[in-house]
């Protein structure tokens, strides 16, 4: 959960906040322009980042490892195994 609260922390830092609500930019610095349109499917901005951070939610309150809703292109949330001795 350490490194979980790095990674949140800095997706809260580069959230777009306003009166529309909160969004991240498609950004590919390898491609020109670097500013890239939203696109369906796993981890594609905005989606993906907020199924994530609600699963941090969940992990935080102590809900369980999964994820709340099985989207179809995501395999499903494992719970890890402790490591063999």
């Amino acid at each position: 959960m350490d490194f979980a609260d790095v990674l949140v922390g800095d997706l809260i830092a580069r959230a777009t906040v306003d009166a529309d609500g909160a969004r991240w930019s498609n950004h590919e610095h390898r491609a020109d322009p670097p500013d890239l349109a939203p696109l369906p499917g796993w981890a594609m901005g905005n989606a993906g980042i907020l199924r994530e951070l609600l699963r941090y939610v969940r992990l935080r309150r102590g809900a369980g490892t999964g994820y709340a809703i099985a989207w179809p292109d995501q395999v499903p949330a494992l719970t890890p195994s402790p490591p063999a001795a």
